[in-house]
């Protein structure tokens, strides 16, 4: 889809309502609810990150975050058995406890905790609401040392991949509700043996997973075989 200037609509790459919101909704409160998120997302993609400079956050940043706003009102609605627009500081503060409570990473935390802001900052701006800060932090451990950083391509290509296909979420992603199976990456246990590389901790496993192959050992004993038949043909 293109603008009127012809430019691309950056809504094309943004979900204003998402399918448990459209089931939720009667088509009255659908439309209602559209009008606040155009209105919202609209505003963060020109002015959100320094409303001052007319400097917008970039699509692919508010296309994520816009995902968590989406879980946050759905959450209020349930929390007050009514739906409504008008979502409150206190709120915010009741859905951080409840993120606090959850058995998912502090990473997810985090990333529910800045879309919020955002959407509070346009409140603020836009509505003249009072300035929201939040009152719980969730800490990142190793935040100078990610374990993303560190991804090899068995991790990255294979072993998430591996995960994914088992039903385990990446709790980073948008695909990720903040329920159900999931992985985080923690830097390894080990020190000898990779000291810097990530590990994976599977969280809500399911009582009918077996095992799980540990594919670099399977790569390290394929290469092994591989170097043992190179020897042999040489000679």
């Amino acid at each position: 889809m293109t603008t009127s200037s012809g430019g691309t609509d950056p809504f094309d790459e943004i979900t204003l309502i998402t399918e448990p919101t459209r089931e939720q909704l009667t088509e009255r409160q659908l439309l209602d609810y559209r009008t606040e998120r155009e209105d919202s997302l609209d505003w963060l993609l020109k002015f959100g990150k320094n409303p001052d400079r007319a400097e917008g956050y970039a699509v692919s940043t508010v296309s994520n975050r816009a995902y968590r706003m989406d879980q946050f009102y759905r959450w209020v609605w349930d929390d007050r058995g009514e739906y409504t627009s008008s979502v409150t500081t206190d709120d915010a503060d009741r859905y951080l406890k409840h993120l606090a409570r959850q058995d998912t990473t502090n990473e997810h935390k985090d990333t529910c905790r800045k879309a919020l802001m955002m959407l509070y900052s346009w409140r603020h701006h836009q509505r003249g609401e009072d300035n929201w800060e939040p009152s719980i932090r969730f800490t990142r451990r190793n935040q100078s040392t990610t374990p993303r950083d560190y991804l090899t391509d068995t991790e990255q290509y294979l072993i998430e991949h591996v995960l994914h296909g088992l039903g385990y979420t990446d709790p980073t992603s948008t695909a990720y509700d903040g329920s159900g199976p999931h992985f985080v990456r923690q830097l390894t246990t080990f020190r000898s043996v990779e000291s810097q590389r990530p590990d994976y901790l599977l969280k809500q496993v399911d009582d009918t997973l077996v095992c799980i192959l540990e594919a670099k050992a399977a790569n390290r004993k394929r290469s092994e075989q591989q170097r043992a038949t190179s020897a042999i043909i040489s000679k």
